[in-house]
């Protein structure tokens, strides 16, 4: 009888193979997990203040009043009338003229007389105004007048030859315009619109600052210094001639009333602080606020001049609070250093940012809230 050899190696195989395989699949789930677990990143944030222009309102007051500014408010009311000249004409100048660039490519300065010829390319003439000299390889301006009345002259920008100059000369000296030539308006005999306007703006304008230098002397001597905000509201306006009216001359009336709010700079500057820091905005810290850059402008004032509501805006310098709290993470995720960098370059409050990553072979930001580390300096 034959005796018959089991063999061991080859029934054990199959279960290695499969033990190995199990080992090969744990060990690739380790390599998986620890690839995605692994990576971080931190980032180094530089703080930087930032410019901008903060605005609230708050209330001046005579009387103390915790939150008001304390200030002296008082008004006063004058009329004024004024005389102004006339611009306008409605009639046109007999001869067109403008002014004329005389350009010399010559290597010597040339001089023209006045009444020196300039023909334009349509062949109209016009004659400088007064004598000029035009320096070497250089240019200067002049006024020129058409040499026959009328409509003919109102020609556009053109170039000039100089036809008292010789055919070498002409061709290096010559003159451009850029501007139309044209018959002006006679001046002195026309009431205008824009004269009229222009006489309100004025008359307002010195009758407010005369008010306000009468409303300045009233208050006590320690108190002249203070900074003043004002209003001045105009009734009665009217001019003594229309627009259109044939005249050398017109006079112009208004009544104005000007209310003025004096008060001290820095105790607006702190009041303003103070309620601005009160604001619920966490985000943001005043570091400073410009004094000098202060815009005020009165929305209300009480009947009695005890009261008034200011609007007030301020260049303020400020910082971001809680900066690393106000970051998106889950925004860079899968970013780029480089994609990073040009996140925050443009990021509210931060100056720079450095980016590091581990372990040496992550190329971008890891896809796990915590394992991005912000710090701010």
């Amino acid at each position: 009888m034959t005796a018959r050899m089991y063999d061991y190696d080859n029934e054990l195989n199959p279960y290695r193979r499969i033990v190995i395989s199990f080992i090969i699949a744990t060990l690739a789930v380790i390599a998986l997990i620890l690839y995605y677990t692994l990576p971080r990143a931190t980032i180094t944030l530089e703080a930087k203040s930032e410019k901008q222009v903060l605005e609230t309102t708050i209330s001046a007051s005579t009387e103390s009043s915790q939150g008001d500014i304390a200030s002296i408010i008082i008004s006063a009311e004058e009329t004024k009338t004024k005389t102004y000249r006339a611009h306008g004409t409605g009639a046109k100048e007999e001869y067109a003229s403008g002014t004329v660039d005389l350009i010399n490519t010559n290597s010597t300065a040339q001089t023209l007389i006045a009444k020196t010829r300039l023909l334009s390319q349509d062949n109209i003439l016009f004659r400088t105004t007064k004598q000029v000299t035009i320096p070497a390889n250089g240019k200067i301006s002049v006024e020129v007048v058409a040499d026959q009345p009328g409509a003919t002259g109102e020609i556009g920008p053109t170039k000039f030859t100089i036809p008292g100059l010789n055919a070498v000369l002409r061709a290096k000296i010559y003159g451009e315009s850029t501007q139309s030539m044209v018959r002006k308006e006679k001046a002195g005999s026309q009431i205008l619109a824009s004269d009229i306007d222009d006489a309100r703006r004025q008359l307002t304008d010195e009758l407010t600052q005369k008010i306000l230098a009468g409303l300045r002397e009233k208050l006590p001597a320690d108190k002249k210094e203070l900074n003043v905000v004002y209003k001045t509201d105009v009734s009665n306006q009217q001019s003594s001639a229309a627009a259109g009216t044939q005249g050398s001359e017109f006079t112009y009336t208004l009544t104005g009333k000007v209310v003025a709010i004096f008060y001290d700079a820095s105790t607006l500057r702190q009041t303003v602080l103070n309620k601005l820091n009160q604001e619920p905005d966490k985000d943001k810290e005043i570091i400073n606020l410009d004094e000098q850059s202060a815009a005020l402008t009165i929305t209300e004032v009480a009947a009695d001049n005890t009261k008034a509501t200011l609007q007030v805006k301020y260049l303020a310098e400020i910082a971001w609070q809680n900066l690393a709290q106000t970051i998106n993470r889950e925004e860079l995720y899968g970013m780029t250093t480089d994609e990073v960098q040009k996140y925050f370059s443009t990021y509210p409050g931060v100056a720079s940012a450095e980016i590091k990553l581990w372990p040496f072979w992550v190329k971008t930001m890891p896809q796990i809230f915590n394992h991005i580390e912000i710090i701010v300096k």
